[in-house]
């Protein structure tokens, strides 16, 4: 009977121990910190996220007649490529022929 009882306390010692070490453990760890908020890319970007890559190439500004300073504007102005493009007389089709150039 004595056997039994040492044998369930040390089993119970045991136990506790190796929870307080798991929950020592838990609690010793730092806060998690939060991630920074991502970063624009450089340069202008055309209205948002996934809008462009935030330069205007060379071939849509030769395609289109204008400066890129002139596109920003427009642009800026609530205008889509596609409205500046039409405004030139220029399809679609040319303006993604330009932008795939």
């Amino acid at each position: 009977m004595i056997k039994r009882v040492f044998a369930m306390v040390g089993a119970a010692a045991l136990v506790g121990m190796l929870g307080l070490f798991v929950v020592g453990t838990v609690f010793a760890q730092g806060p998690t910190p939060t991630p920074a908020a991502p970063q624009a890319p450089w340069g202008r970007a055309w209205g948002g996220v996934c809008r462009g890559a935030g330069v205007v190439s060379d071939a849509i500004t030769k395609l289109l007649g204008m400066t890129q300073d002139q596109i920003y504007a427009e642009r800026a102005a609530g205008k889509t490529l596609s409205d500046i493009a039409k405004e030139k007389g220029i399809t679609d089709q040319q303006l993604i022929d330009a932008m795939l150039a």
